[in-house]
C-alpha cells in the first residue's frame, strides 16, 4: 500500500530553517541558518553532565528555577531525574490555573538543543502504550527547538512541527498515565478524548510529504463538522495525494489477471471519520484511490466517489478507543471504488476531475 495507515498528516514548513529544525539540526547548519559546531558542542554537554559539572541544559533550566513544577512526581515516576541530559526528557507543570504544561527534550546529537512542547494543561490528557506515554492534546502543541551556545544562552530558535500528540519512553508509564490525568483534571481538563485522537490521526507526522488537498475536503465537509466531529454520521476529514505512488501489494486487474502491485500511478489517500453513538469510540477509513485511474464518477448513498472497472482501490480501517489511542491499521481488501461523503457533490467531482486532468496531462 501506498501511504495507507502510516501516512497521516501534513509536512507545514514555510522556510528552509523550518525543515533543518525538523530534519535534523547539520541540515540547518549546512544551509548557513545554524552556528557552527563549535559554539555549542554537545560533547562537551556529556561530558559536564558524566561529571556532575552544570551543562548548557542545565543553566537553560535555570530560566525556571523558584517556579513550582507540579511535574515533579511524574518526572520521578518515569525515572527522569532532576536533570535534563542529552537524550533525557523533563515535564513541567508550571503556572496558575490552568498552567502550561511543557515536554523537554535534549536532543542527542553534535549540537547542544533543546525541544520544547507546550500546551495549556485543561487542554491534554494522556494515555499509555506498553512503556511509550502518550500525551494528546485537543488541539496541536506549540513546537519550537532552542539552540544552545556552551554558557547555555539561546543562539537560535525555530518553530518546529506541532503535533497533536506527544510521546516518550517512560519506565512505568501506566502509572504515569494515571498521575497525569489526576494533575491535567485537577488543572480543568475534561476532554474528549476520542475527538482528540481524530484530530491526531488527521493532522498526522512532521513525516508525512504528501500532498494536502484540502480544497476537496473543504468542498465536502463544513468548518462546523470538521471542528464538532458529529456522532453517528461518516465524514471526510482529508485527503492527501502522492504524486510518487504505487498500486498496493493486492491490486489485480480483474480481466487480464495481471497483478498491478507496485506499479507506478498517483495515490490519492481518503480519509473518513464516524464518531459512534455516544462519542465512547469512533471508526477511521483510508483509502488508496489511484487518482488518475479512474474510469465513472458517480453518486452514491452518501455523497460521490471515483469507481474503476476492477478492484483498484486499497480499503483499511482503525478504530479510535475510549482513552483516545487509534488501533493499528486492518487491511479491509479492495474494491472498485470508493463513497466519499460529501455534502457539495457537484464541488467535490470539480476538484476529483480536475485532479486527474492535471495528472494525466504530465
Amino acid at each position: 500500500m501506498q501511504g495507507v495507515g502510516r501516512a497521516f498528516g501534513a509536512v507545514t514548513f514555510s522556510i528552509l530553517v523550518g525543515a533543518g529544525a525538523i530534519y535534523g539540526i547539520p541540515f540547518a547548519r549546512d544551509a548557513g541558518v545554524l552556528p557552527p559546531v563549535s559554539e555549542a558542542p554537545l560533547s562537551s554537554s556529556l561530558a559536564s553532565a558524566e561529571a556532575g559539572q552544570s551543562t548548557p541544559f542545565d543553566i537553560y533550566m535555570e530560566g525556571t528555577a523558584g517556579l513550582e513544577n507540579a511535574a515533579v512526581p511524574i518526572n520521578e515516576i518515569c525515572g527522569f531525574g532532576d536533570r535534563l541530559v542529552p537524550g533525557g526528557v523533563q515535564f513541567q507543570l508550571i503556572g496558575d490555573q490552568p498552567g502550561q504544561f511543557s515536554i523537554l527534550r535534549a536532543r542527542e546529537g553534535e549540537l547542544a538543543v533543546v525541544e520544547r512542547f507546550t500546551a495549556p494543561a485543561d487542554q491534554l490528557h494522556a494515555f499509555s502504550e506498553f512503556t511509550d506515554l502518550h500525551v494528546q492534546n485537543i488541539g496541536r502543541f506549540n513546537a519550537r527547538n532552542f539552540v544552545l551556545s556552551e554558557s547555555g544562552d539561546v543562539t537560535n530558535s525555530f518553530a518546529m512541527f506541532n503535533a497533536v500528540r506527544e510521546v516518550v519512553t517512560c519506565e512505568n508509564a501506566q502509572a504515569a498515565t494515571i498521575a497525569l490525568n489526576t494533575l491535567f483534571q485537577t488543572r480543568g481538563s475534561d476532554v474528549d478524548k476520542v475527538r482528540a485522537g481524530i484530530r491526531d490521526f488527521i493532522v498526522g507526522g512532521a513525516w508525512d510529504a504528501r500532498e494536502r488537498r484540502d480544497d476537496l475536503v473543504a468542498a465536502c465537509t463544513s468548518q462546523q463538522d470538521l471542528a464538532e466531529l458529529p456522532e453517528g454520521r461518516r465524514i471526510l476529514v482529508g485527503a492527501r495525494l502522492n504524486r510518487q505512488g504505487a498500486y498496493g501489494e493486492d491490486v489485480v486487474h480483474d480481466m487480464s489477471g495481471e497483478s498491478l502491485a507496485g506499479a507506478p500511478t498517483p495515490i490519492l489517500n481518503i480519509q473518513i471519520a464516524q464518531v459512534d453513538s455516544g462519542g465512547m469510540s469512533a471508526t477511521l477509513e483510508s483509502y488508496s484511490v489511484p487518482a488518475a485511474d479512474w474510469s465513472f464518477l458517480p453518486e452514491t448513498s452518501n455523497g460521490f466517489g471515483p469507481f474503476f472497472r476492477f478492484n483498484a482501490v486499497e480499503a483499511y480501517s482503525f478504530s479510535v478507543e475510549p482513552d483516545g489511542s487509534r488501533s493499528h491499521s486492518v487491511f479491509g481488501g479492495t474494491s472498485d471504488g470508493v463513497d466519499i461523503p460529501c455534502a457539495d457533490v457537484e464541488a467535490g467531482r470539480v476538484r476529483i476531475e480536475a485532479l486527474r486532468d492535471e495528472l494525466r496531462s504530465q
